[in-house]
């Protein structure tokens, strides 16, 4: 993945194969949710 300076991202909760990607390339979840208005998802952010 290139380099492009980001150190943190923001996923859907449900979105369990963008996580597992992210994950493999060095991100790691964080205990951060934030709810996504007028639904009922959450984001959770991942850091490098």
């Amino acid at each position: 993945m290139e380099n492009v300076g980001a150190d943190h991202l923001s996923a859907l909760e449900k979105n369990v194969r963008a996580i597992k990607f992210y994950q493999r390339y060095g991100f790691k979840l964080t205990q951060k949710r934030k709810a996504v208005d007028d639904t009922e998802e959450f984001l959770i952010k991942l850091m490098i």
